[in-house]
């Protein structure tokens, strides 16, 4: 059994938890790796936002990812407008593929091609409770390409929370130059 975990805290507080399960149980689902996604409330509340609380199913949006048992559905908000690719470090991450792979990259990612991360798992209904929602992704990975796809998945959820979330204060100031009208006047006397 392989557990991968990352955490992003930001002022003392967990804003996102993924957590990676590989083990023969996951196997016998037909997925390849289990994903925990867990989100801090104020995530949760940006997508219920952006859809205005409008929800779709998963599977009507891509196969790749699956509930883990036959009484689940897997549910996430839906997004009307797309908010595109967004840059990070190495690549790019969206919003806009629920149910699809979580990366691009394929096995062991493409050394010098740029990356999307799929970050849709942030946009599954009750992510923010309890201990979140679990998923099973088809395919089989390597234990680098879990680690991998941890990370990226990590990173992409920073980037988010700073573009979208991090409390700031922006401010702007104007200052003018006075200029003495004397001065002026005299030129103009000249010209």
């Amino acid at each position: 059994m392989d557990v991968e975990e990352g955490l992003l805290i930001k002022g003392g507080e967990a804003v996102v938890r993924i957590n990676i399960h590989r083990s023969p149980a996951a196997g016998r689902w037909g997925v390849g790796y289990l994903l925990t996604v867990w989100v801090h409330s104020a995530i949760e509340d940006f997508f219920r936002s952006l859809s205005n609380g409008e929800i779709q199913e998963v599977n009507s949006l891509g196969r790749h990812w699956l509930a883990t048992d036959k009484q689940t559905v897997l549910t996430c908000y839906h997004m009307s407008k797309s908010l595109g690719n967004l840059p990070m470090h190495g690549g790019y991450f969206n919003l806009d593929r629920p149910g699809q792979p979580l990366s691009d990259a394929g096995e062991g990612g493409l050394k010098g091609i740029l990356v999307t991360v799929n970050l849709s798992p942030l946009r599954l209904c009750g992510a923010s409770d309890g201990a979140g929602v679990t998923f099973g992704v088809k395919g089989v990975y390597t234990l680098d390409a879990l680690i991998q796809t941890r990370d990226k998945l990590l990173e992409a959820s920073e980037k988010f929370y700073i573009t979208y979330l991090k409390p700031m204060d922006l401010s702007m100031t104007l200052s003018t130059q006075n200029i003495e009208v004397n001065q002026i006047t005299s030129q103009m006397n000249r010209g």
